[in-house]
């Protein structure tokens, strides 16, 4: 609705700059036409053009402000934050709650775990012996040798292409 009404003053307001130009336009053929000692016979100057604009801004913006003043009377104004006096009551007793059941729980006596058995404390097997990981090291050493080769061809073959 509010969008129907902005848009109705749009063009109420471009039709009445139109009609204003129009007047102006008018006067201007009729001073053109009059004897030049009549004082309706002069142009008009840019401080009358100027003026009757800022009038029209003037009273424009006195609109729009009472507009506004007339909104902002009529809308109830959202609640800016804030909390009932019973939403308050609800969150101290949760916290007390909340509170209370963190001390209890601190105040607690500790409970030690359970002394380990055989089966939990047994050493844990290790997974290469050391002539394994010796096997695995020298695998590595080899591979990454072969690969160092290579790269030093692939170097060598675009020293020469370049």
């Amino acid at each position: 609705m509010a969008d129907g009404t902005s848009s109705i003053l749009k063009e109420l307001k471009r039709m009445r700059e139109g009609i204003e130009e129009a007047i102006l336009a008018l006067e201007r053929i009729e001073s053109a036409e009059a004897p030049l000692n009549t004082p309706a016979a002069a142009p008009a100057t840019k401080g009358v053009v100027t003026n009757r604009r800022s009038e029209g801004q003037k009273a424009r913006y006195a609109a729009k402000r009472a507009a506004e003043a007339t909104a902002v009377v009529t809308k109830t104004a959202p609640r800016k934050g804030g909390m009932s006096a019973e939403g308050k009551k609800r969150l101290i007793a949760a916290l007390k709650a909340r509170w209370a059941a963190k001390k209890a729980a601190a105040n607690a006596p500790v409970v030690s775990a359970p002394a380990p058995t055989a089966a939990t404390s047994a050493p844990r097997k290790p997974r290469f012996t050391a002539e394994g990981r010796k096997k695995l090291a020298d695998a590595m050493k080899r591979r990454w040798a072969v690969k160092r080769v290579a790269s030093a061809v692939k170097k060598a073959g675009r020293k020469k292409a370049a």
